[in-house]
């Protein structure tokens, strides 16, 4: 939901997922390709 309304922040959230989780682990993987989703989009 935050993607939707407040993308800077999910992006910021989606970062510390990747951070923090193994690469090989699902839900780093979501995150990392919600945050190239979310750059595509630049400034909403």
């Amino acid at each position: 939901m935050a993607k939707d309304d407040d993308p800077e922040s999910a992006r910021s959230g989606f970062r510390l997922v990747v951070e923090t989780l193994p690469a090989s682990d699902e839900t780093s993987m979501k995150a990392l390709h919600w945050m190239g989703r979310l750059a595509g989009r630049g400034a909403d």
